[in-house]
C-alpha cells in the first residue's frame, strides 16, 4: 500500500484526486497516522507549507469539462499570505540563492 511506504519515508502530506467521484483528499502525517486535512472555508490549506491551498469546488469544476484556469485559481490567495511569504523567506535565507533546495 502506498500509504505505509509514505509513512515509512517521512512523506508529510499527500493528495488523493478521486477524479470519477470528483473529489480531494488531502492527507497530512500526523503522530505517525495520516489524517485527512478538513477544508477551512472550502478550501484545502496544506499544515506543512503556508499558502499551498487547494479549492476543491474549482478542481472539480475544472475536471469536469470547466476550464484548467478554475483549477489553478485556488493557488494564489494562499501564496500571498503572511505565512506563505515568510516561509519562503526563512527558507531562501537558510539555502542561500538555490530557492530551498538543496544541490548534490
Amino acid at each position: 500500500m502506498k500509504k505505509n511506504a509514505y509513512r515509512r519515508n517521512g512523506v508529510c502530506e499527500y493528495l488523493v484526486l478521486l477524479v470519477r467521484e470528483a473529489q480531494v483528499i488531502w492527507w497530512s502525517l500526523e503522530g505517525g497516522e495520516y489524517a485527512a486535512i478538513e477544508p477551512e472555508d472550502g478550501v484545502l490549506k496544506s499544515r506543512r507549507f503556508p499558502g499551498l491551498w487547494l479549492d476543491p469546488r474549482r478542481w472539480s469544476r475544472a475536471t469536469s469539462g470547466g476550464s484548467s484556469r478554475s483549477c489553478n485559481a485556488a493557488s494564489p490567495p494562499g501564496t500571498t499570505a503572511p505565512s506563505s511569504r515568510r516561509w519562503a523567506r526563512d527558507r531562501s535565507q537558510s539555502s542561500g540563492s538555490s530557492g530551498g533546495v538543496r544541490r548534490g
